[in-house]
């Protein structure tokens, strides 16, 4: 994994209906926001979000897929497609 300067940036989920109820969380690199995948990364939400709207410096790895389905498989239901960040480590502020 690479190491880069980012922000990161929350945004509201929007389900099929329109609806809103949770903000996720998303990486802002070179001027465009990636989905982070939580679950694949080596960080926990509660600490993202202490710098929230602030520049730091992660070690990510930027991936093309599923954003809601584990690529580890198991059973398929729908998901959103595109590209998304895993984090490896919050190196610096």
């Amino acid at each position: 994994m690479k190491t880069f300067r980012c922000k990161i940036v929350s945004k509201e989920f929007f389900s099929k209906k329109g609806k809103t109820n949770t903000h996720e969380l998303y990486v802002n690199y070179q001027g465009k926001d990636y989905f982070i995948k939580l679950y694949e990364s080596k960080v926990k939400k509660e600490d993202l979000e202490v710098y929230l709207n602030q520049e730091l410096t992660l070690s990510f790895e930027i991936k093309t897929g599923n954003w809601d389905v584990s690529e580890r498989g198991g059973q398929y239901k729908q998901s959103r497609v595109g590209e998304y960040i895993v984090i490896e480590s919050i190196n610096e502020v």
